[in-house]
């Protein structure tokens, strides 16, 4: 029998002590003192076979050169892209402007996102105020200029 296998039979029996101890016995100072001790056996039972490890032979020279997954990291950008999309339709749908749809276009350099443009449609927008359609265009930039931080060239209105 190898040497793991009779470390998981020890643990399994362990377990199995531990077990009936906690069936047997009633409640009471005496079973948390037992239960106390059967965990302290546990642990040491469980790191029993450190003690044989050749911690020397442990060589990270052949391990290669860690490798960024760029489809992740994409997709977590996309992501967060997505959030900021949804954090400027609830600033406008909190200003009075419903079904406003926005897409923005940019990359994060590091954790600061660059934003190149900004795609509003308002063709199923929904005034909740009807003096809100003065002059949609002008308070809609306001508020995405506020919110993302850019400039008026970036932002494109489709209807």
């Amino acid at each position: 029998m190898s040497e793991i296998s009779k470390w998981i039979i020890s643990i399994s029996g362990m377990v199995l002590v531990g077990v009936l101890i906690e069936v047997i016995l009633p409640e009471g100072k005496m079973s948390k003192l037992l239960k106390s001790i059967i965990g302290i056996f546990s642990v040491f039972i469980i790191i029993l076979p450190l003690k044989d490890f050749d911690f020397k032979s442990l060589s990270f020279s052949n391990v290669s050169e860690f490798v960024i997954d760029e489809s992740f990291v994409s997709e977590r950008e996309s992501e967060k892209i997505i959030l900021v999309e949804k954090e400027v339709e609830n600033n406008l749908e909190l200003n009075g402007y419903k079904s406003v749809s926005v897409k923005i276009v940019g990359d994060y350099s590091g954790s600061n996102l660059k934003i190149t443009s900004v795609f509003v449609d308002i063709a199923n927008i929904v005034l909740i105020d009807e003096n809100l359609n003065i002059d949609i265009y002008t308070n809609i930039m306001a508020i995405i200029k506020a919110s993302l931080n850019v400039n008026e060239e970036c932002v494109i209105f489709y209807e």
